[in-house]
């Protein structure tokens, strides 16, 4: 069971990888009609409430979205699907090293680093944590992004309140450019060009943990 991951992508893989029907809760009916194009029969639920309790749930990318006073209810809904001896996986990228302690970027309202997401998790399940820190491809943070991210997302907000219609088509246009060039990715990178540890304070943004549902 995929919780508000967008279309889904990861899930799908896991899925696959462990021979399971993947299910996809999302409260936007857009991007479930996506998911159902893209991913013709996973089944999917536009409220948590009608999603089946199943052995893995996963939650990528999602908390940081979740203002803190309603995470651990969120955490204790998501759990809930959790069967008997299965596990919730989550992530989250960890933010601290921008300027301010924040990327900026406005929906990412409830940030956590390693120990905030380990202490939610704790809190919202009273269940054993663990948490891995993961660096690499994508879970850098150079200096130059270290600071100019953070400034970048906060003039894009700024002009989307005062110029929306001219930041929609700029975004669009974005948006028609990366399709167009998406034929030129290069392969994925190896797994040993990721380096995956408990190091609490470590260099690595991404941020990953699983809490086990007790099988009693």
């Amino acid at each position: 069971l995929d919780v508000c991951g967008g279309v889904a992508v990861f899930s799908t893989w896991l899925a696959r990888r462990l021979g399971r029907t993947l299910h996809v809760a999302d409260h936007d009916p857009a991007v479930l009609r996506l998911t159902e194009r893209a991913f013709p029969g996973v089944a999917v639920h536009t409220d948590l409430a009608q999603a089946p309790i199943v052995p893995v749930v996963t939650a990528m990318e999602v908390i940081e979205h979740v203002p803190y006073e309603l995470q651990v209810a969120f955490v204790r809904d998501v759990m809930t699907h959790v069967e008997p001896g299965g596990v919730l996986v989550c992530s989250t990228p960890d933010e601290r090293r921008y300027l301010g302690g924040w990327s900026g970027y406005e929906p990412h309202v409830g940030t956590l680093d390693f120990a905030g997401l380990e202490t939610l998790l704790r809190d919202a399940t009273d269940l054993p944590v663990h948490v891995w820190r993961i660096s690499g491809p994508g879970f850098t943070l150079g200096p130059l992004q270290r600071v100019g991210e953070p400034l970048a997302n906060r003039a894009w907000a700024f002009a989307q309140r005062r110029a929306p219609g001219l930041t929609g088509r700029r975004a669009g246009g974005l948006g028609t450019r990366r399709r167009r060039q998406s034929h030129s990715f290069g392969p994925a990178p190896a797994d040993d060009a990721f380096n995956v540890t408990t190091d609490v304070d470590g260099f690595g943004t991404g941020l990953l943990a699983a809490v086990y549902q007790p099988t009693a």
